[in-house]
């Protein structure tokens, strides 16, 4: 049996450490994005959980804004009839006016 040629071994030596190394990056890089993942989740959860906390952008809640129909549970400002939750915020809203508050507070 003839011996294997040292220049042979050599590049196969050379090819094996590269592949070895091509894949302890790979599993490194697979791991770094699973962990960046995990943080990532883990932010949205807490954001998701705390995001009643801060006070709303709008200037008003829908059941205080002055367009949002007691009796039908509508938005009016917009002619359409969506149906809006009381605690729902609109970037239109515009609050009631005191007078009208009061009215609405004696009935």
């Amino acid at each position: 049996m003839d011996k294997i040629n040292p220049e042979i071994l050599k590049i196969f030596a050379f090819f094996g450490i590269m592949a070895i190394a091509g894949y302890v990056a790979l599993v490194l890089y697979f791991f770094f994005e699973w962990v960046k993942e995990k943080i990532r989740l883990m932010r949205w959860k807490r954001q998701y959980k705390h995001r009643f906390n801060k006070a709303p952008l709008a200037k008003c809640h829908c059941v205080d804004c002055k367009w949002w129909g007691k009796e039908s549970n509508a938005c009016r400002q917009f002619s359409n009839g969506w149906c809006t939750p009381d605690n729902g915020f609109c970037y239109r809203a515009e609050p009631k006016d005191l007078y009208q508050v009061r009215k609405e507070n004696k009935q």
